[in-house]
């Protein structure tokens, strides 16, 4: 079986971690494993260029050095950097300067951060060369510090630390009187001598450090780059068994991109990886992908998903690097932007997100607004107005029903609505619903059940009609009916305004106790196995550029859900509300909420449905049907509840969609062709993943603030 490869990075790292907390430096001795590999002569690189530009308010100025630049990190409108600042060259007398921007050009300075230490204290020479993580609703500084003058004094002393703060303009406390990361004692290691300069980044849901050090004896120019991982953003950092993960390189420069990891390498380092820029899949063995002219010096970059695990992250553009106009003059700041050179056919953005590429499968996704989903079903033809309004969507289901009485069949009227909508809007993503056990009459296609001997699945009384005594249940044990179901979701999908399939009644096939009085506990076993089987070939056979949805991800099952999205290319969500399986209200919620977020920053597609209006279904409750709202209802307290719970949840690819039932029929729903204000609000990206604290749940955006408690059912959505 064909792992994924963020699952075989997951595994990798079970056998790469040493055990062993970094702040003892002590590692098991390991050859450097490290696979470098340039691309083929055959076929060359692009080549990428850097230009530079003046970064006002933090370059040249007399008697002043500036150097270090930690990445960049994006505020509600403004930018961030911290940097060293002194009054020598190098950084070894220095402390942690910041500068905000509203553009990336021109800076005010705002201040001094981290001071040194205390006379004697491990960072009491200097606190330099400064990095950001954000992380769990707050802001942490890791920075640089030395505890004697390295002209005065030789040995290794050059350890890493960490300030934290509420707020990215302080004030900042240091975490303890110790480093959380130092040197190695073993005098054989790469970074016996010293580490430094750290770039973090969140991965697999946890973070990620990436440093330089060099080994004791060794010139600068045998500086190398090394990885430590922790659960959480204080540590402990515990060191790969494979450092250094790049055998060269005086900078540390990583992002995100894609699934797996970017990296920029300056002018240290073997010739394989000097001027370049690479890609690890795993994060740990890279590649060269690029050649880079006039390589930035110690660059910070603005990295917009560094913190966001979202496996969708990009190639850095811009950021900002250390520059010096002569021998004599002391560095300053300026900026740089990162284009292909002149006349070079620009290449994909390798690893990264194919959600960015206007031909993908997968939808239009912006942080800009709250990202919305539409899930509708209208038994007739939709009028002008009503596909105007459809086609404002991303992503829209066309449910069971959709244009039937219009057209003749579900088939048909799915795609006419289609057609239509993609005429108004061809990025608009269509999937058509299809379920895989309930067996409903408005599609053509089941007039060949008839020539399926033991279609349907009959209850110890001989009934077929096991669905709410209204429809029949297919029997997913019966080889003869998993063949006819796929053959009708590969046509369907081939059709090209259709752009997938959504999969309902997944959580009636895995549910232990649905239909289990009615056909028994070894009959429900082999349905259940069936499913499993007809979604192993429906992801075989289904074309490549076609989604997969689901209606899987749901608390009641023991994993909630998430082994089987293995299957889908994401999860729709309904009835995350509802309890069962023993568990209690929050208990249910908290579950859900949790497999949710992983599945998200897996890079899976989220479709989340919340109901404005009351339950309407008793029993099992797996369906999520509810009554209509009342003209006038006051619903504002409820809505800022559904969408606080998503924006808590939601990574790229993440939409949503409150609604008081599906059907659009007559006079069925009450928010039918209503825009709430909420979704035209400025949203900007996360600042990073929320943080939980018993059931209350809080995450920063760009120009909103969250509060989610779920034990009281209280939400605030505080917009800026």
């Amino acid at each position: 079986m064909k792992l994924p490869t963020r699952l075989w990075s997951l595994l990798a790292l079970m056998f790469l971690a040493s055990g062993v907390h970094a702040q003892d430096g002590s590692q098991t001795k390991v050859e450097p494993q490290t696979k470098v590999e340039p691309q083929s002569k055959d076929a060359p690189l692009t080549k990428f260029e850097a230009t530079f530009s003046e970064a006002k308010g933090i370059g040249a100025e007399e008697g002043v050095m500036r150097r270090d630049p930690s990445d960049v990190i994006k505020v509600g409108d403004q930018f961030y950097v911290w940097y060293t600042k002194g009054a020598e060259s190098g950084g070894y007398n220095g402390t942690v300067w910041y500068a905000t921007s509203p553009d990336g050009h021109n800076w005010i300075e705002q201040g001094e951060a981290v001071a040194r230490g205390e006379k004697g204290s491990w960072d009491g020479q200097s606190a330099f060369t400064p990095n950001i993580l954000v992380a769990e609703g707050r802001y942490w500084l890791f920075y640089t510090g030395v505890s004697f003058y390295p002209k005065k004094k030789k040995g290794p002393d050059s350890k890493i630390g960490i300030a934290v703060s509420d707020s990215p303009d302080g004030p900042w406390e240091k975490l303890g009187t110790s480093p959380v990361l130092t040197n190695s004692k073993d005098k054989d290691q790469f970074d016996s001598h010293l580490v430094d300069d750290a770039c973090l980044i969140v991965r697999d849901g946890k973070y990620w450090f990436y440093y330089k050090g060099r080994q004791l004896g060794k010139s600068p120019k045998f500086t190398q780059m090394g990885l430590a991982i922790a659960d959480k953003p204080e540590g402990p950092y515990v060191k790969v068994k494979n450092n250094p993960v790049i055998p060269g390189n005086h900078e540390v420069l990583v992002w995100p991109q894609g699934t797996g990891v970017g990296a920029m390498i300056g002018t240290t380092g073997p010739k394989a990886i000097a001027r370049s820029l690479m890609y690890s899949e795993d994060g740990l063995t890279f590649t060269r992908t690029h050649d880079v002219a006039d390589s930035p010096h110690a660059p910070g970059a603005y990295r917009a998903d560094a913190f966001t695990d979202s496996g969708k992250g990009e190639r850095i553009e811009w950021g900002v690097e250390i520059g010096q106009k002569g021998k004599k003059s002391l560095p300053f700041i300026q900026r740089f932007d990162l284009t292909p050179q002149k006349g070079a056919k620009a290449e994909p953005n390798v690893g990264g997100s194919a959600s960015t590429d206007a031909t993908s499968s997968r939808p239009q996704f912006s942080w800009d607004h709250v990202p919305l989903y539409m899930h509708v079903r209208k038994s007739k033809g939709f009028t002008p107005k009503e596909l105007n309004y459809l086609a404002g969507f991303p992503l829209i289901t066309l449910e069971k029903t959709t244009g039937s009485k219009t057209h003749g069949s579900s088939e048909a009227g799915a795609r006419a609505a289609a057609k239509a909508i993609k005429e108004l809007n061809p990025d608009t993503r269509i999937l058509y619903y299809r379920n895989v056990i309930c067996n409903y009459s408005s599609y053509d296609v089941n007039s060949d059940l008839n020539d399926i001997p033991g279609a349907f699945l009959e209850g110890k009384n001989g009934k077929t009609k096991l669905h709410q005594g209204q429809r029949e249940l297919y029997d997913l044990s019966n080889p003869a009916l998993r063949k006819w179901w796929l053959d009708h979701c590969i046509e369907m999908a081939g059709h090209d305004e259709i752009d997938g399939l959504f999969l309902d009644g997944n959580i009636k096939a895995l549910s232990p106790g649905y239909v289990l009085r009615e056909i028994g506990a070894d009959k429900k076993q082999k349905v259940t196995d069936g499913y499993d089987l007809m979604m192993k070939e429906l992801k075989d056979r289904v074309p490549e550029n076609k989604l997969l949805v689901a209606n899987i991800i749901r608390a009641r099952l023991s994993d909630s859900g998430l082994s089987y999205l293995k299957y889908f290319d994401g999860s729709y969500l309904e009835g995350i509300e509802t309890p069962a399986g023993g568990l209690s209200r929050v208990e249910y919620l908290a579950k859900g909420i949790a497999a949710i977020q992983k599945a998200a920053r897996e890079g899976k597609i989220i479709c989340m449905s919340m109901g404005l209006g009351e339950e309407a279904l008793s029993g099992l409750k797996i369906d999520d049907t509810r009554k209509k709202l009342a003209d006038g209802a006051n619903i504002q307290s409820r809505l800022d509840y559904c969408l606080a719970l998503f924006l808590i949840c939601a990574e790229k690819h993440s939409y949503f969609l409150p609604h008081d039932g599906y059907s659009v029929n007559g006079k069925d729903s009450s928010v039918w062709l209503k825009r709430f204000p909420e979704f035209d609000k400025p949203l900007g990206p996360p600042q990073g993943p929320a943080v939980q604290d018993g059931y209350t749940y809080t995450r920063e955006f760009e120009s909103a603030r969250v509060f989610l408690d779920i034990e009281k059912k209280e939400a605030k959505i505080t917009w800026r």
